[in-house]
């Protein structure tokens, strides 16, 4: 193989450096205008849903008496302030009234507008996010079967 010059390498380091920079370039052009491209990525980095069972029993029973409740990773907990909305594809359809960690879940006791209990109930798919506008829990998807009822032994 042939010593190269420096100035050959220079001419070399100078076409990589285009290169790069007219890929990257392109990659954010290309993905740019799309609704989801403004959306930062969630943690899990789904395309469907975070699946997460709790690791320790609801610190505060009595809240989910009054709030809807939800369990997310711990991680999430800079995502579920107090005030933060829920929403259903673009609809507010409540907001957290508080949350807890504890054993490396977060609780959220969510507020749900009446007229949207329904769909919060079906929630099948939901994580809290981080939007430009701020953090916020999506309700993804919904499930139309019906409840499950209790049955006597």
């Amino acid at each position: 193989m042939l010593a190269r010059s420096p100035r050959q390498q220079l001419v070399i380091a100078i076409v990589a450096a285009v290169a790069l920079v007219g890929g990257v370039s392109y990659e954010l052009l290309r993905g740019g205008g799309s609704e989801d491209s403004h959306r930062l990525p969630s943690i899990t980095e789904h395309t469907g849903t975070l699946h997460w069972t709790p690791r320790g029993p609801n610190p505060e029973p009595r809240l989910s008496e009054h709030y809807w409740t939800w369990a997310y990773p711990a991680a999430y907990a800079s995502r579920v302030r107090p005030g933060i909305g829920v929403y259903w594809r673009s609809r507010r359809i409540g907001f957290v009234g508080t949350e807890r960690v504890d054993d490396g879940t977060v609780w959220v006791y969510a507020w749900i507008a009446p007229e949207y209990q329904t769909i919060a109930a079906q929630s099948v798919e939901s994580e809290p996010i981080e939007t430009p506008e701020g953090p916020r829990i999506v309700i993804y998807r919904i499930s139309n079967a019906p409840p499950a009822t209790a049955t006597e032994a």
